[in-house]
């Protein structure tokens, strides 16, 4: 009986809601970056754009998510396959860009934001936060 019980409470710590323990434990030691992206207004989305992180080469840190609308939150999580506590590289850049390879030319309203750029040294198991306040902007000049 207390052998079952023994199984019973061994099995049930490793099947922690069918995450996967290692991971969730690479998670935490890899840094996040989180991009809060506030939008005043709705208006319909033409292009499609890009959330990104890069570091000071312009390289991207993480994969590029797509921007969905009305989703105002993004977690990107460093690829960097150094195995010492901190990044390489002391600025990281948050950004919306539009995906060139699917452009709209004839969008009359666009998005723009200025960039998000955070400096120092960007440590394993931290999160950074950068914020993005995308505007509307009208297309004047249509050739």
């Amino acid at each position: 009986m207390s052998l079952a019980l023994i199984f019973v409470v061994a099995t049930e710590g490793f099947s922690k809601k069918g995450e996967n323990p290692n991971a969730q434990s690479l998670k935490v030691q890899m840094i996040r970056y989180q991009v809060n992206i506030h939008l005043a207004s709705d208006n319909v989305i033409c292009n499609t754009y890009w959330v990104q992180i890069l570091d000071e080469t312009g390289r991207l840190v993480a994969p590029a998510q797509v921007f969905i609308p009305g989703k105002n939150q993004y977690t990107f999580y460093s690829n960097s396959k150094e195995s010492v506590f901190k990044e390489r590289g002391t600025r990281r850049v948050a950004m919306l860009t539009t995906n060139p390879r699917v452009m709209n030319l004839e969008c009359e309203v666009y998005l723009f934001s200025r960039s998000d750029v955070k400096t120092g040294i960007f440590l394993r198991g931290h999160t950074y936060s950068f914020d993005l306040y995308p505007e509307w902007h009208f297309q004047t000049d249509k050739n």
